[in-house]
């Protein structure tokens, strides 16, 4: 059991990790061959030759979120892949987005507290 409640020992996989962010960096490139950040992590650890492990045994889809669960059912990890939060002018290139304007999914856990964030976010931006 770790200390700090996390999934993954960061001082035991600590190359793990920066390769996975080095993937995700270079998205541009990286997403024309995987499914995004959710496939850099299991590339990193099979890159390294070190044994991993996925708590959940399968996912399903939401209306363009992805949606992974616990051993009882209860979502754990929720993801939009299809329908990213979109300022005015976004560009996704490496994922592109079918949705063409923010839609609010009510299942999702913070989805409030995100689109006020993201209002915030617009008015901040419509200032400057």
């Amino acid at each position: 059991m770790f200390r700090d409640n996390s999934l993954v020992n960061r001082r035991a996989c600590w190359q793990q990790l920066v390769l996975a962010g080095f993937y995700n960096e270079a998205a541009d490139v990286t997403y024309h061959y995987i499914w995004g950040d959710k496939d850099t992590f299991p590339f990193a650890w099979m890159r390294t030759q070190r044994p991993y492990a996925r708590m959940w045994p399968e996912c399903e889809s939401d209306d363009g979120c992805l949606l992974q669960f616990d051993f009882n059912g209860h979502v754990i990890f929720q993801h939009r892949v299809g329908d990213k939060f979109k300022l005015p002018e976004s560009d996704f290139a490496s994922t592109p987005q079918p949705m063409t304007r923010n839609r609010f999914h009510g299942s999702l856990a913070h989805e409030s507290f995100c689109f006020h964030a993201l209002r915030e976010l617009e008015l901040m931006l419509q200032r400057d």
